[in-house]
Parts: C-alpha cells; structure tokens; sequence
C-alpha cells in the first residue's frame, strides 16, 4: 500500500479564516396532539443532523428515532411519523406500549428531555440544576451521504421543563469539519484526527441544563481507535478535476492543539494525506470549513483508452438479468491496442446479493440472494470496473431462480 504525505503550504491560514457560527431559526409550533411530541431542530448556516434540502434547511429523515425522558429517568423510543419526512419540524409517535399516563414509581422528574439518536442503553442523572445522559456513543465510522449526513451521525438534545407540554426544541451536540477535495481520485473513505490525541469519538456523556445553557459533551474514550473519525462510503465517490467534492464529519467540540491530519483512502488502497499545522478549534453547532484543495494520487501514465464491457446476449439498453443461484460473466476490453491497465479491479455495489470475481479478461458473477421472489420481481446490482483513473459499469438485475428439473 502507498503512503504518501503531503504538506499543504498556507494550509493553515486559510482554515483559520473559514469558520462559521450557528444560527438559531426554529419553526413555528404545532398543535400539541396526545402521546405525540413535536420535535425542532436546530439550524445553522450549513447543515446538521438529519439531512438539508438544496437551501440548507435542516429536515428530519425517513426512519428517526428517538428517547424521550417523558417525566422520567427511563427513556422511552418514538419514531418520526412518515408524514414529517423532509419537514423542518418532527411529529413522533412512541413505539410500542408507551405513552398516555405511564409512571416509572421512583423515578420521576420534573422535565422531559429527548434525545437523538435513540438507543436503549442510555441513563439518565440528575446532577443539581442539570442532567446526565450517559452511556452516549459517538461513532467512529460515520457513512457519506452527499451533501449531508447519514442519519444518526450528528446527535441532539432537548429540554423542556413543562411536562405538560409536547414541543421539544432540539439543540446540536456536535460540530462539523467540512472537507473540500478535488483531484483524479476514487475516494473509498476519509479519515481525520488530531495531531495531539485528541478524543473524537467513543464513549461519551451529554450534559443538558436547566437554565437553558447549551449542552456540553464529555468525551470518555481512551483507545486509540477513540482518536480519530473515518467517513466511509457504500461506493466509491470520483472525485472531479474542476469542482470540489463535500465532505462533512461530526466530532465532538474540540481544539486541534497541534492542528489535524486528514487522509484519504482511494479504491486501490493507496493513501494520501494532508495537515494543519497550527490550533484549530471546533465548536459546537458550527463548521469549520476547510478550503478547496487539490488532492492527486500518483497513478500510472496510461494512454488515451476507454473501457468497454460486455456480456453475451445482452440487449443495447436493457439491463442484464441473471437468476438467483446462477453464473455469469461479463467481459472486458480496453480501446487501446494491446493495452492492459497497471492497475484495476472489479466491484460490486451490492456484494452480498451480487458477487463478482475477477479474471484475466473478465469477471464472473454470482447472483447470491435467496429470499422468495415474484416472477416480476427484479434486485439491480451494478458491476464496476476501475482502471487507472477511469470506469465503466454495468446494471444486472437478479430476478426469481429458474425452476429445476426433479427426475423421480
């Protein structure tokens, strides 16, 4: 595997200059409805938790969950209602028998507090004119979402002090480093950490106060896996020679006493880095946004060459189909005379329904998935081919297993 270390001159300066601040604009509330509770976000100037449309509203995604200490220590789960999909604020409903007049004996508080994402591990502390939540994780693997964040990637908390009331007025946890590359890449993931062992991600705990301050979170983590945050994606992302591709990472409110070191892994596994040499810190609710940089990976000089993919019986415009259990393979062949690739591989967007398998000269394919299917049923896997700082793709469509022949 290749590492290669590259120090940005200026780096630093600009990023000093490139930070922004939160900006507060909750939504207008709702008619409280029984059992439900209304759930606003917190808005700022680029994105946070959940997702954002093309004007860099915050929106709530298909499937939120979240705890709710409704008056007491014991969190209960409520999902969004699908109605609020894409809507700056969020009905939820609670799951399973929760709701109504429910009483946890003992364990009573005067507030409801919620929390995002949900998990069932959490506990809540009372500790004078505030609450613990403990037992938080801030994840290092966070997952690409182009232009946002994956759900559960950017925690929030809410405090209201009425237990009568529904409406719950989320607040950010975290903050955001947004990286900016451009280049000839097949970026695979993105990794970022401190230059000073700084904690980003593991074991926390998310103090929320009564006096409507802003949360804190106390980051717990000793591993060295606690000290840095990989953003991942399911395919890998092309990075483009003229416009910058986003990439957004939660970490917790921190300063980079030594500056930060981020790196980026291609489809081939080659690495390339680039670093901050002077203090950064990071806020909560607020972005730190890195400048525009070029980030090329040293490939091999190959001549002018297109790919071209084929597979035996296929029709111009129709996808591929391939019954479940069945082989197939797909062949490859470059424009260039005589011409093979110093490097290339083969991949699949799906590689638990659709596993391919990489010869010389082209790829078989396996069509893995064994749930029932309908005659009509279709599951699209595409089939990729990377070679050098060029690919080509092919959809197949798995469809029902072919009846077998039983001689008795």
């Amino acid at each position: 595997m290749k590492k290669i270390i590259v120090s940005l001159a200026m780096f630093a300066a600009l990023l000093a200059g490139c930070q922004k601040s939160e900006i507060v604009d909750p939504a207008d509330m709702v008619e409280q409805v029984q059992t439900q509770f209304v759930a606003l976000v917190e808005d700022f100037d680029a994105q946070t938790k959940t997702s954002m449309d093309a004007d860099r509203n915050v929106m709530w995604s298909s499937d939120d969950h979240i705890a709710i200490f409704r008056g007491s220590t014991l969190g209960e789960e409520y999902k969004l209602d699908e109605a609020a999909v894409g809507q700056r604020y969020g009905i939820f409903n609670p799951v399973g028998s929760v709701g109504g007049d429910t009483f946890f004996a003992g364990t009573e508080i005067p507030c409801n507090i919620g929390f995002y994402p949900y998990s069932s591990d959490f506990s809540l502390v009372r500790k004078g004119e505030a609450y613990e939540i403990r037992n938080v994780k801030v994840s290092s693997l966070q997952k690409y979402t182009p232009g946002t964040f994956a759900n559960g990637a950017f925690p929030m908390v809410a405090y209201n002090g009425d237990t009568e009331s529904n409406v719950l007025e989320f607040k950010n946890i975290l903050g955001v480093v947004k990286l900016q590359f451009k280049g000839n890449a097949f970026v695979r993931s993105v990794k970022i950490e401190g230059k000073n062992d700084e904690v980003l991600s593991g074991a926390a705990t998310v103090t929320v106060f009564t006096d409507n301050q802003t949360p804190a979170i106390s980051m717990l983590g000793t591993a060295d896996s606690d000290k840095s945050v990989v953003l991942e994606s399911d395919t890998v992302i092309q990075l483009s020679e003229t416009e910058a591709t986003e990439f957004h990472i939660a970490v917790p409110p921190v300063t980079f006493s030594n500056g930060f070191k981020v790196t980026l892994t291609d489809v081939y596994g080659n690495t390339k880095s680039v670093e901050s040499t002077v203090e950064n810190a990071v806020l909560r609710s607020t972005i730190l946004a890195m400048p525009e940089i070029e980030v090329n990976f040293d490939y091999p000089e190959e001549p002018d060459f297109d790919i071209n993919l084929t597979i035996d019986g296929e029709v111009p415009g129709v996808n591929s189909q391939i019954p479940q259990f069945e082989k197939m393979n797909i062949n490859v062949s470059y424009s260039a005379a005589d011409f093979t690739p110093s490097i290339s591989l083969w991949e699949s967007s799906d590689p638990d329904l659709l596993k391919v398998t990489a010869h010389d000269g082209y790829a078989e394919i396996e069509a893995l998935y064994d749930g029932m299917m309908t005659d009509d049923e279709k599951k699209s896997v595409t089939i990729t081919h990377y070679a050098g700082t060029k690919l080509a793709s092919k959809t197949i469509d798995i469809t029902r297993a072919l009846p077998k022949k039983v001689e008795f």
